[in-house]
């Protein structure tokens, strides 16, 4: 892949993205009409918004010369599919729809970059879609405090539910522990089953806010080392809503013996690279839950790097997409990615301690 091509390419996507999204929809309508009542199955209820997502992820992918974040959320999408019964082969029908629409609009080299994906894609699309399995069985300690904890929430049992993870607190079981393998174990199973059609929004909301809560009364629990005198910047970019896991990073550095200063999610990114020089961290570490939030995140690198008080400041991503494409944080910026809480923790002190 062409790094200018594929810049250009995804500047003529991005500029006329709603209308070539509408364009693809009407094909398919002409195509399958009743196709469009069944991709409400998926959320997709206006089609158009449906290809415009593709063709996002398809931009993006384009612009940081990383084909697996737009294969990502094919495969992704394949599987919302099998799980809520829709054919698979709608979504290929989706795909051939938007790839000739792209080959009618797009100039002959822009075409030379596009078309290798959708090959690959629609091979994604006719592969058996991969149900990811759940992560809460078995009978280590805290996965049955992690199963006993959602079922509780998800009947209703609020304070039950917030007394089976405390009360393993008050018996010894680290904090750290708690926030890793029974809350965040949790919420990756909650993203699981709603994914497959197991759970609706509501109890996916449900399960969040108690979660929050929990780690809340868990914060004043936590043991701290000794204080480093440094602080961290903790923040999602722009327009990524997740914030729990943001939540857990931050606290695993304020047990390290940093500051934290917690944005949470979906903070501006002016205004998140102000606060770094307000409050004159050591550090950023930026969060990016899916592909389309990491042009958010390479804007607040660059203006973080473009003040010259926070010029030298280090900034470390995290999310899906820097497990996708393990140099992707080089092509944004930034010094360094972190698998997770703990990873962060210690690739932050690498940078700023020299540790």
């Amino acid at each position: 892949m062409n790094a200018d091509r594929g810049t250009f390419t995804a500047a003529l996507i991005d500029a006329t993205r709603r209308a070539w999204a509408a364009a693809a929809a009407a094909r398919l309508r002409e195509r399958a009409p009743q196709s469009l009542a069944t991709l409400g199955a998926v959320g997709a209820r206006d089609a158009t918004l449906h290809f415009e997502g593709l063709l996002e992820h398809l931009s993006v992918a384009l612009q940081f010369q990383a084909p697996a974040l737009f294969h990502e959320h094919v495969s992704w999408m394949a599987t919302a599919f099998a799980g809520r019964d829709v054919p698979v082969e709608l979504l290929g029908a989706t795909l051939e729809c938007l790839r000739e629409e792209l080959a009618s609009r797009l100039p002959s080299d822009a075409i030379a970059e596009v078309s290798p994906l959708f090959v690959e894609a629609q091979k994604l699309v006719r592969q058996p879609p991969e149900l990811l399995q759940g992560g809460l069985g078995g009978d280590d300690e805290l996965v049955v405090i992690a199963r006993d904890y959602m079922l509780a929430a998800l009947e209703g049992r609020r304070k039950e539910a917030l007394d089976i993870v405390l009360g393993a607190a008050d018996r010894g079981v680290p904090v750290s522990a708690l926030q890793r393998d029974v809350i965040g174990r949790v919420q990756v199973e909650v993203g699981r089953m709603w994914h497959r059609g197991d759970m609706s929004v509501v109890e996916e909301h449900l399960l969040s806010r108690l979660s929050e809560q929990v780690l809340a009364c868990l914060n004043p629990r936590m043991p701290r080392a000794p204080r480093v005198g440094r602080r961290v910047l903790v923040t999602g970019a722009s327009g990524d809503l997740h914030d729990l896991g943001l939540r857990i990073v931050a606290d695993e550095f304020e047990m390290a013996g940093w500051d934290p200063i917690f944005l949470g999610a979906s903070a501006p990114a002016d205004e998140a690279a102000r606060a770094a020089l307000d409050f004159e961290v050591d550090l950023v570490a930026l969060g990016a839950k899916l592909s389309i939030h990491v042009r958010s995140a390479a804007a607040m690198i660059s203006l973080v790097r473009a003040e010259p008080g926070t010029r030298r400041v280090p900034v470390i991503v995290g999310g899906l997409p820097f497990l996708l494409v393990p140099d992707l944080w080089k092509r944004i910026g930034a010094d360094g990615s972190a698998p997770s809480a703990a990873g962060a923790v210690e690739l932050g002190a690498r940078l700023v301690l020299g540790k």
